[in-house]
């Protein structure tokens, strides 16, 4: 190392001309055509500071961390400096050439400043305190308040969040939501830069915190988000003490309001504190920190409406006057956290602030103070002229957003420094550079462990990492229970790569979380819960072998990940049938995750399995069963026509329509046969557009007449329940010209078709053909009389009908008489019965007596969820009702849970595309209008028109309701921005 050297890169750093002014930084002198002025040291480091920023406003908040260290309250040091530089440099306040005021902002050097070389990417020479505790920089571990004498490079940050908090105090919420990549420092800003200043003594503009908590989901012992939340309260000394606490997490799970009566009396006025700032007072606070945010709120393990109402809960506590709430988020969970009902209200009522990429300056910053601070230095090679500081601010200038892997660099750096605390280039160079130093580093620590315990790779490896199967890019690290490794293979890899500090232990103590590098448990006690993770994320980004292993375990991550979301729904739906995993292929798929060495399941996702792999063989045994009683009822049809010969005539015609439709089923459902399909996936549509090729060909259809007819009637049936309209009424209207045709008797088959044509009209015009009612009517009544359930049904057509056309007295008669017979004939539970009770919501529904749809949905929904579950289109009809019946009343949070829940049901039951799913979906775009969420409603709507544009036209009244409502919005949102 070249002393020399060093102290002329020195010199030259703090040497650089202002204007017509030389800046002489070490001697603190300004010099200009012989005249020379020696100024105060700390206006010298102002106006270095102002100068390092040039073009930027700087805050007075900024000027007195950078320069006093926040030690003082109130901006007169800074005015004082400001004054005097202006009377040394000969500026006017009012008319500036050098030192600029920006009113209620800060100050701007306007004047051209050159440094020489690199000389503007220099640490500010503010007093540091000496470090004397290891290595003044922390690898891949955040800093805490005990590290801020050696956090720098974040002036500006700590300042703007600062300014952030203070602006949210007058604001509704007192939130603040801090953005940021992975690795951007979030977590260090706030614990090591915010609260070394706002938790001393004399706190920092206005703003004091007398007491605070962090909470960090992934290292929390405690067992759901509310109760980790209840227990950072009490901590908080918020809640009162006579209070049970498993009592109130209860409460609280169940109404979130329950939090509010349990919180101490708190100021509910604010003009108080607008006095206090106006007399330049201190307000204290107390202060909670929700660090991961994303794992707090996006809880793997909660429903939608527990995810909402822990957003109520945190709603409450953002609107208490003597707390303040930071809210700390990683920018690629923020559009998941924006789909939780609440959150947008609540960060839109609080403020934000986006971390940004630190500037070259501040990683110089980063870089050296630290070094000053713990004396060291960096070695000057005099043959290349290479300066290690340098190198290492060239490298991680190019990739700002790698800070992780700058402290890991600098940390191994430490480790290995000489005697004479030089941090060497030969070390550096030897590790790779930054992105190759963790990297490497990790390669070395798995090589050194034996053959046996690197077997252990793929089982640890998958426990501590996760990847969204929405986007396989996205790959985080989780915590895992210490006992979760019982091999001693495992645990000896995991403290390997522990002394490595490539791992950490979480431990969670009656005093707070801390992370360690050691699985010992010297001096904590049998309560305290240990998990194992990955010490940063920067590890799964930079890393040879876990690109490699995540590329090759790409498919079997994908599938493990669906697995856990079809899982977890099946949890939600209390472990339903109908929200077992509904393919073949899919539990095909769940049956070979079981079998692979690099996928760890859990004992629910097991069990999920087991039940979905039983529900399908059974469902393959009753249709096996269908099948045989099908062919055996063909077979004995045929006997009995032999021996009957007075029943000739009728046995033959049986014979052949069972005979006919037993052949067509079978050529039909070969399709689907693996010997036919070999390996290629065949749908549903797929098998109904061959039957229906099949069925008008006239080379392949020799049916008779009303077995073709009642072949067309039920494709078509199927097609309407799939929401197909054009096919469907292809099929429909195919049957009835075979029965005009062929003189048919108007039979069952016939009145099928009669019932399936109503479906079709309400499907494709939104209401029935009053000629088809009074007809199907008619017919029932001959074939079955007046009280059969047919007639019944086709007597509520009747109601349905009148219903749309708004005559209410004869639609509740015919409603009620029809409710009525169903009850004293089949039964309260009967499905028939239910579906009266949805039509008496429907009408009272249209006649916007709220209150008594509410309940007749109410009451048919909970029927068909005991009868069928989720799944069944009864409920999501009734469900449906009850939705839109919350969203009149303005319930907008239940209305938005409802339809949001209806959506994913209800397209697990008929696909994205079917009408009942877009009708969702144009009422939940219609509630985010109605709630002012303007561009997710603007994006629902367009979504809703393309969609009802391909699948019901361009003129059907409902793709023209899509349109009217999408244009009022714009209309509306055009008005407000004039």
């Amino acid at each position: 190392m070249d002393s020399k050297r060093t102290k002329e890169q020195s010199d030259l750093s703090r040497t650089f001309v202002l204007g017509a002014w030389s800046v002489d930084g070490d001697s603190n002198q300004l010099i200009k055509a012989g005249e020379r002025f020696v100024i105060e040291p700390k206006m010298m480091d102002v106006l270095i500071y102002l100068c390092q920023h040039i073009g930027e406003t700087v805050s007075a908040e900024q000027l007195l961390i950078a320069c006093w260290s926040g030690t003082f309250y109130g901006d007169a040091p800074v005015q004082k400096c400001i004054a005097g530089l202006r009377k040394k440099l000969g500026c006017n306040a009012k008319n500036p050439s050098y030192i600029e005021t920006i009113y209620r902002r800060g100050y701007k050097i306007i004047a051209e400043v050159e440094f020489p070389t690199t000389a503007n990417q220099v640490s500010e020479r503010q007093s540091l305190q000496k470090w004397t505790k290891g290595s003044p920089y922390l690898g891949l571990s955040t800093f805490h308040e005990h590290h801020s004498n050696v956090y720098f490079g974040r002036t500006k940050a700590i300042v703007d969040v600062i300014s952030q908090l203070k602006a949210s105090v007058n604001r509704a919420n007192n939130f603040l939501l801090l953005l940021g990549k992975s690795g951007s420092g979030k977590s260090s800003l706030i614990r090591a830069g915010v609260l070394p200043f706002l938790n001393s003594h004399t706190g920092f503009s206005q703003l004091r915190v007398t007491q605070y908590h962090i909470v960090s989901p992934s290292q929390s012992i405690d067992e759901s988000p509310i109760a980790t939340l209840v227990h950072a309260l009490v901590k908080l000394n918020l809640i009162h003490t006579s209070i049970e606490l498993p009592t109130l997490i209860s409460q609280i799970a169940d109404d979130p309001f329950a939090l509010k009566s349990a919180l101490k009396d708190i100021p509910s006025e604010k003009n108080e504190e607008v006095k206090l700032e106006q007399s330049q007072q201190v307000k204290d606070y107390k202060l909670l920190v929700i660090d991961q945010f994303e794992r707090f709120l996006l809880d793997e393990d909660l429903t939608k409406a527990n995810k909402q109402n822990l957003v109520n809960c945190l709603t409450i506590l953002a609107q208490c006057q003597q707390l303040l709430f930071i809210a700390i988020l990683r920018n690629d969970f923020y559009a998941e956290c924006l789909d939780v009902n609440g959150f947008y209200e609540l960060k839109d009522q609080g403020k934000q602030y986006d971390l940004q990429a630190p500037t070259p300056v501040e990683i110089t910053r980063m870089i050296r103070n630290p070094a000053i601070a713990a004396g060291l230095s960096f070695e000057y090679d005099e043959k290349t002229e290479e300066r290690l500081d340098e190198i290492l601010l060239a490298a991680a200038v190019k990739n700002p957003d790698a800070l992780p892997l700058l402290e890991y660099t600098l940390d191994l750096l430490y480790q290995q420094r000489n005697r004479e605390n030089v941090l060497l280039l030969s070390a550096y160079r030897k590790m790779g550079g930054i992105e190759g130093a963790i990297a490497q580093q990790a390669e070395k620590v798995f090589n050194e462990l034996p053959k046996s315990v690197q077997a252990c790779w793929d089982n640890i490896l998958h426990a501590l990492i996760q990847v969204d199967h929405k986007n396989k890019h996205n790959v985080t690290a989780r915590k895992v229970p210490i006992n979760f490794f019982k091999k001693p293979d495992e645990k000896k890899f995991i403290q390997h790569f522990l002394n490595a500090r490539l791992f950490v232990t979480l431990i969670q103590t009656n005093t707070g979380e801390q992370r360690r590098y050691s699985t010992e448990d010297r001096g904590y006690s049998a309560q305290n819960i240990q998990f194992i993770s990955i010490a940063h994320e920067a590890l799964l980004q930079h890393w040879q072998r876990i690109k490699l292993w995540l590329n090759n375990n790409s498919v079997a991550l994908h599938k493990r990940e669906q697995l856990a979301e079809d899982c977890q729904f099946w949890l939600d739906n209390h472990k339903a049938n109908d929200a077992l995993l509904n393919s073949k292929q899919k539990v095909l798929d769940a049956q070979g995750l079981i079998k692979s060495k690099a996928i760890t399941l859990n004992d629910n996702e097991l069990a999920f399995i087991k039940r979905s792999k039983r529900y399908q063989e059974r469902k393959k045994l009753v249709l096996s069963f269908a099948v045989i009683a099908l062919m055996g009822f063909s077979i004995l049809t045929w006997f009995q026509a032999k021996q009957v010969a007075k029943e000739r005539d009728i046995a033959l015609l049986q014979s052949q329509k069972t005979k006919a439709i037993s052949t067509f089923l079978t050529d039909t459902l070969a399709a689907s046969s693996p010997f036919v399909a070999q390996g290629k996936e065949v749908s549903l549509l797929d098998v109904l557009i061959d039957a229906g090729k099949k069925l008008n060909d006239p080379t392949q259809n020799t049916y008779p007449a009303h077995v073709e007819a009642l072949l067309h009637k039920t494709l078509g049936l199927i097609y309407i329940d799939l929401g197909k309209i054009a096919p469907a009424e292809q099929h429909l209207s195919k049957g009835f010209d075979i029965y005009k045709e062929n003189q048919l008797e108007k039979d069952e088959g016939y009145l099928g078709l009669l019932f399936n044509f109503s479906r079709l009209n309400n499907l494709k015009y939104g209401m029935d053909d009053l000629t088809i009612i009074k007809e199907t009517i008619d017919v029932s009544k001959t074939i079955y009389g007046d009280d059969h359930k047919d007639t019944l049904g086709a007597l509520d057509n009747l109601g349905s009908y009148y219903l749309n056309n708004k005559e209410f007295a004869q639609a509740e008669d015919i409603f009620t008489q029809v409710y009525q017979k169903r009850r004293e004939f089949f039964g309260e539970n009967f499905r028939h019965t239910l579906y009266s009770v949805e039509n008496l919501g429907d009408l009272y529904y249209t006649q916007q007596d709220y209150k008594q749809a509410e309940q007749y949905y109410q009451l048919c929904y909970e029927q068909w969820l005991n009868k069928s579950g989720i799944s069944n289109p009864y409920s999501l009809f009734c469900l449906k009702g009850l939705a839109l019946t919350k969203l009149a009343n303005g319930q907008y949070p239940q209305a938005e849970n409802l339809l949001t829940q209806l959506i994913k049901a209800a397209t697990l039951v008929y696909g994205s595309e079917h009408p009942e799913v877009l009708e969702a979906n144009h009422y939940l775009a219609k509630l985010f209008m109605e709630t002012t969420r303007v561009k997710f409603a603007e994006a629902l709507f367009r979504q809703t028109l393309q969609a009802r544009t391909v699948v019901l036209g361009g003129n059907h009244k409902d793709t023209l309701e899509t349109k009217a409502q999408l244009t009022q919005l714009l209309n509306q949102h055009r008005t407000e921005l004039n």
